[in-house]
């Protein structure tokens, strides 16, 4: 079993997840919002490929 310390270090960095019915109407506008980052930007040929 995990020491006390190590799991409560774990348990911090757990992920939420929602279903799209959990967003508001400020989140998809964030989300609609967003842009990706410059450096990143040669990803989006991977979105083009066949």
């Amino acid at each position: 079993m995990a020491c006390e310390g190590k799991y409560q270090r774990l348990k911090h960095r757990d992920r939420q997840v929602l279903g799209v019915e959990d967003l508001n109407e400020d989140d998809v506008r964030e989300i609609a919002a967003a842009n990706v980052p410059e450096e990143y930007a040669y990803l989006n040929e991977l979105l083009n490929e066949e």
